[in-house]
């Protein structure tokens, strides 16, 4: 005999608890009383859209992914590593985009580039010197104003 069978045996099954008849059915016929009438709507139609946006957003994500994967693999395939001599590193570092490519001056206000060019040139060749450019022709007599 198994130790459960046993205990049923000498505890029994009743727990004292005792449900008298037709309660159940009392506490339905009341609440049911209680709630409001249930007004029947017209079906909902269901458009193409809502049939398809699980999909739609489902592909989405995985193309959000597919992204996210190809950026991972694309900046741990580069040629830095911990392996390279500090002279190769410094050597990459220094190769990489300037500043303006990750937006650095294009922050900045016209007029704060404005101000701080004609605070550094006082000629328009110095300007086009340091930054290798060349003017177009309509702006090559421009003259920076005075402070």
């Amino acid at each position: 005999m198994k130790f459960e069978e046993k205990l049923k045996d000498e505890i029994g099954r009743e727990t004292g608890f005792i449900l008298p008849e037709g309660s159940l059915e009392k506490v339905y016929a009341e609440v049911k009383s209680k709630l409001p009438d249930r007004k029947v709507g017209k079906p909902a139609i269901v458009t193409r859209w809502q049939r398809i946006r699980p999909y739609i957003y489902m592909a989405a994500m995985f193309a959000g992914i597919w992204c996210m994967m190809k950026v991972f693999h694309t900046v741990s395939s580069s040629d830095i590593s911990l392996e390279n001599p500090p002279e190769f590193v410094a050597e990459a570092v220094m190769e990489l985009p300037s500043g303006d490519t990750y937006g650095t001056v294009s922050d900045l206000k016209d007029f704060e580039v404005e101000a701080e060019v004609s605070d550094n040139y006082d000629d328009i060749a110095d300007f086009e010197k340091d930054f290798g450019l060349e003017l177009s022709p309509e702006y090559a007599n421009v003259e920076i104003p005075e402070n």
